[in-house]
Order: C-alpha cells, then structure tokens, then sequence
C-alpha cells in the first residue's frame, strides 16, 4: 500500500472532523479513520480500508471481532487519489453496498467534489456551497462541500 498525500490526509481530517463535531452533541455513534478495516467476505477473508467511516451505536454493539469490524457500518468515505480508477472504485461500491452500508461519499479533492452514493446506481455530484442532502441515519447533519475543501 502507498502512502497518502497530504490532500488526502487533509480532505480525511476535514470530513472526519465535521463528522465527529456533529456527534459530539448527538450521541449516534463513532467517527473513525485510518484506513479502518472492514470485513467484505469471510473463509476466505477479505477486506477493505475505509478512509472516514460512521457506526452507530446500535451497530457496534453487534460487532463480535477484535481486529477488524465485522458489522457494516452506515457510512463509508473514500478519499480519491490519482491512482484510483473508476473500476477499482465501483468493485468498492459493489461491496460496501453489499453487506449493508447505506452510504458511500467519494471525496475528489483535485475537483473539489463530494458524490453522495445511496446504491451502486444512485449517486448526486456535489460541489461548492452545495449541501449534503438529508441522511436518515445522520437527522440533522449538514454540510456543505465548500467546508471540506476549506
């Protein structure tokens, strides 16, 4: 695995951060970065590294692994890097999606875009002082993607 540059590590800081702030007065659940680990598929075992991720409290309380989370949770963030293809991103999609995350962001910082992924196929494209739509599992968070790439 390569290195993160320092956009990435910024735009992961910033979501994170407003993430965090925002449950601090909401008790919901738990922030966490640092290419968490994610169990995908079990015997064989497979992974993925998300960048920024939300889990409720009610989701944590089911996680049983000591290493990696064993539970979805609601939310992935990635963080896009000049390597990142598009193949590489939707067979991520396809996974998180598929043991139950409800939401997947990608983060461009290059094009300071934010794209809102609700299922494989329904994303919304989010730029400047545009803002987050409503998140069922996040009722009152709001951001706008000018606030990320500040």
């Amino acid at each position: 695995m390569s290195t993160a540059t320092h956009e990435h590590g910024e735009t992961e800081s910033d979501i994170a951060f407003h993430l965090k702030s925002f449950l601090r007065q909401h008790k919901l659940g738990k922030v966490m970065t640092g290419e968490v680990g994610i169990f995908i598929r079990r015997n064989p075992d497979s992974i993925r590294a998300a960048d920024v991720l939300f889990i409720s409290h009610e989701r944590l309380q089911q996680v049983q692994s000591k290493s990696y989370l064993d539970i979805a949770p609601e939310l992935v963030v990635e963080v896009l890097s000049p390597r990142d293809s598009w193949v590489d991103m939707a067979e991520k999609l396809e996974e998180y999606f598929s043991i139950g995350v409800l939401q997947v962001w990608f983060a461009n910082p290059r094009n300071k875009t934010l794209q809102v992924f609700t299922s494989v196929t329904d994303s919304v494209l989010l730029r400047g002082e545009e803002r987050l739509p409503d998140i069922a599992f996040l009722p009152g968070f709001t951001l706008a993607v000018s606030d990320i790439y500040s």
